[in-house]
Parts: structure tokens; C-alpha cells; sequence
């Protein structure tokens, strides 16, 4: 608005916005469990986050990635899920994910994004994600395999029974990889 003629301040009678509002959620960090932060290589972690909706409109099916920033500081995508709900105003829903740290050693962020990428409408989007760090301890040990012939350790050249019982133990330190 602008007087071209008196050079005056345009005065208002009314000034009337029309617009359709639209959600806003929230990750509730109150709300979780993490399995552990510090696992041997090959575990699963399992974390699972409230998300609320903290607004007074109705909220679409939501999309949650999830993603691991290794040792490396290489990001390494998890998985992307379509929570299949509608979250009304007011409401909570659980976000889940579980995942093995077989090439994860050290020190690693695991990150949850919740409506990436503006997937729907919402006010702001710096509180939809989040991260939490865990630690992955390789597996350095071998394991050790015990060989006994009917019931007794043998060297080389020893003599043995023509059909002896042979006896294998195998054991490892790190119950989670395949020997």
C-alpha cells in the first residue's frame, strides 16, 4: 500500500488472515528404551521412541528413517518405515527399530528422523530427530576348538584305537557371530 499523492501512511481498517493450520509433532526423548550402548560386534540393538502429536490437528501416517552414523562418520541407512496409523492431536505412537552391529565396531550413532524430508505438512522439523550413541566391541579373540580321542588329549604320533570315539568342543567368547 503506498500514497503516491500526500505521501502518508496508509491506515488499516482490517487486516484478516485466512489459513489452514497444520500439525506438529514431536519426538518425546522422556519416552525410550535402547537395548544397550555398549554391545559385542554381531548383537542386535533395538530401540523403540514416542513420537506425539503436540498440536490440535490430526496427523497422516507418518514415515520414520533410520539411520547409523559409524566410527567412520559414514552414514549408513537402517531402514525407512511407514508407521500405518493416523496419529490424532494429542496422541502418542511408538517408533521401533532393530538392527545387527555385525559391521558397526566402535564408536557409532544410531539416528531416528521422523517426517523426513517434509513427507507431510508440519510447523517445524528440528524436533523430529534425534540420536543416540552405542558402542560395538569387534570380535578379537579366535575360539578355541578341544579335540579329545576316547576321552584323552593326543600329540603327534601318538597311537590311537582303530575306531576311537572323537570328542569336539568349540567355544567363543562372542556368542553372536557365526564360528
Amino acid at each position: 500500500m503506498e500514497d503516491s499523492q500526500l505521501r502518508t501512511p496508509p491506515q488499516m481498517e482490517r487486516w484478516q488472515v485466512y489459513f489452514d493450520p497444520v500439525p506438529e509433532g514431536s519426538l518425546n526423548t522422556n519416552y525410550y528404551t535402547f537395548f544397550n550402548d555398549s554391545v559385542q560386534e554381531g548383537e542386535t540393538i533395538s530401540l523403540s521412541m514416542a513420537f506425539e502429536n503436540i498440536s490440535s490437528q490430526m496427523m497422516d501416517t507418518l514415515l520414520v528413517n533410520y539411520f547409523v552414523y559409524d566410527a567412520n562418520n559414514i552414514r549408513r541407512n537402517i531402514s525407512s518405515v511407514r508407521l500405518h496409523r493416523d496419529l490424532p492431536a494429542g496422541d502418542t505412537i511408538m517408533c521401533h527399530v532393530s538392527f545387527s552391529t555385525l559391521t558397526y565396531t566402535g564408536t557409532n550413532s544410531l539416528w531416528i528422523e521422523v517426517n523426513p524430508n517434509k513427507d507431510q505438512p508440519e510447523q517445524y522439523h528440528f524436533n523430529n530427530i534425534t540420536s543416540l550413541k552405542f558402542t560395538v566391541t569387534p570380535d578379537i579373540t579366535n575360539p578355541l576348538l578341544d579335540v579329545t580321542f576316547d576321552g584323552l588329549h593326543i600329540l603327534n604320533g601318538d597311537i590311537v584305537s582303530s575306531r576311537p570315539e572323537i570328542f569336539m568342543k568349540l567355544k567363543d567368547e562372542n556368542k553372536y557371530l557365526a564360528l
